[in-house]
Parts: structure tokens; C-alpha cells; sequence
């Protein structure tokens, strides 16, 4: 009785390795593309990551911001791409960081591949002074161009163009929100509490004055300034986490 001789050897699944690992690093790129694109001309998500606006948004909240309603900003003039309305008071904006180093090309193009990953919580992007920051903040927007603006025990006065006298913000502002002006000793440090005291100044043209709703611990227009229209990129439109906090704004 014979006894086969033969051994028969494929290196099949050796050749469909690299084959699969070229798929995938195809759709990677693909996903990547897809994601800036997505999120630069349509919708983003963001990680609430400090206690400047509650007690409307809360620490780790999450919410979804989109460029639609303001239009695509362009260049480093104030020119947008696509239908677009002017922010107005009360809105809730995702701005770029006043103080953040733009860095260059290569350094953003990192930086977009490490928020595709990370879902914005990590930033290669730093401050003037040389930390790591996030390259987006989340504020209200308070005042307007032409407006004049002021602020007593951290309550905000507004003007309007071609008005004689200060209206509170609560009543000029068409938005449901609350401001938080308590301030806790405990949490004292050198960098806070914010001062509630500010002289009236008066907006120019695209100029937007923003705050944090935590009047006393929100670094905003009182400690870095008024906020070019062109760093305005988003408006916050949903909260979707936690799921018991869902609204819209």
C-alpha cells in the first residue's frame, strides 16, 4: 500500500497580508479625509473639559457644534464660504484659542491626524509660552459689534448702537441660560477667581465680546480681549451627552 510522498505548501495567506494591510491603511486615509472634511465644513464634536460655562455645560459634557450657521472662515481676513449669519448675543460658539501658537503647516496637519484619533482631547498645539493647550474654546457671545459693554459684581450691561442707556444682559439676550457668580474659597488660586468689575468698552466692527456663564472662573474676553469675528468657528447646536442632559441651543 502506498503512502503519499507529497507535502503541499501555499504561502497564501502570507501574500494576503500585505494586501490587507494596504486596505485598511486605505481606508484610513479615506476616514481621514472624510473626517476633516465633515468637520470643518459641516459638524464637530466636542469634550466640555473645564467649568467655565456652568451650569449650562458641565465638565466631560459632550456637545455638537457645526460651521453651517457662520460659514467657513477663509484666509486671515473676515470673508466665510457658504450661507452664513452673524453670530448673535447668547449664541454658544466654539472659537479658536486667542492664545495658541498656529504653528506651522506640518504641525497642523499633525495636529488634525492627532484629533482624528483622539476626538480632540489631545493637542500638539501650544500657548505663547510654550504649554500644550486645546486649540478651541467654548464661550457665549455677550456683546456684538457696536455694542458697549460693561460689567458689575460679574453681570454684563449692554448698549446697543443708537441706544442712551445700559440694559441688563438677561433682558437684551433672547436665550434661556443662567450665570454662576459664586465663588469658592477652596478652589482659590492665583489665576482666579475672575474679576466681576470691567469698565464699558465699545465694540468695532466684527468684534465680539464672549464670557463663560461661571463669570468667576471662565478666562475669556476680560483676561485675553475681544475675539476677531474670524476666530468664531461653530455655533453649539445639541448637547447629546449624558443622555439625560440632552437639549438643544
Amino acid at each position: 500500500m502506498y503512502k503519499p510522498i507529497e507535502r503541499y505548501k501555499t504561502n497564501s495567506g502570507i501574500r494576503k497580508l500585505p494586501r490587507l494591510l494596504l486596505n485598511i491603511l486605505k481606508l484610513a486615509i479615506i476616514s481621514f479625509f472624510l473626517y476633516i472634511i465633515v468637520t470643518t465644513f459641516f459638524i464637530q464634536g466636542y469634550t466640555v473639559d473645564s467649568v467655565s460655562m456652568e451650569p449650562t455645560l458641565k465638565t466631560n459634557e459632550r456637545v455638537i457644534a457645526s460651521s453651517l450657521p457662520y460659514g467657513f472662515p477663509v484666509g486671515s481676513k473676515d470673508r466665510r464660504i457658504g450661507l452664513h449669519k452673524l453670530p448673535k448675543r447668547g449664541d454658544l460658539v466654539i472659537i479658536a484659542s486667542p492664545y495658541a501658537d498656529r504653528g506651522t503647516l506640518i504641525l497642523r496637519i499633525m495636529n488634525s491626524i492627532v484629533d482624528f484619533f483622539t476626538l480632540h482631547r489631545v493637542s500638539l498645539i501650544k500657548d505663547r509660552a510654550g504649554n500644550n493647550i486645546s486649540r478651541f474654546m467654548l464661550k457665549r457671545v455677550i456683546g456684538v459689534p457696536g455694542d458697549t459693554v460693561r460689567m458689575d459684581r460679574y453681570r454684563c450691561y449692554i448698549k446697543p448702537p443708537g441706544q442712551a442707556k445700559f440694559i441688563d444682559e438677561m433682558s437684551i439676550i433672547d436665550k434661556n441660560y443662567k450665570i454662576q457668580t459664586k465663588i469658592n474659597v477652596k478652589n482659590a488660586k492665583s489665576d482666579y477667581p475672575f474679576n466681576g468689575e470691567m469698565q464699558s468698552i465699545t465694540l468695532g466692527e466684527n468684534q465680539y465680546f464672549l464670557l463663560g456663564d461661571n463669570r468667576p472662573y471662565s478666562s475669556d474676553s476680560r483676561s485675553w480681549g475681544i475675539v476677531n469675528y474670524r476666530l468664531i468657528l461653530a455655533k453649539v447646536i445639541l448637547r447629546y451627552w449624558p443622555t439625560n442632559r440632552i437639549s438643544y441651543f
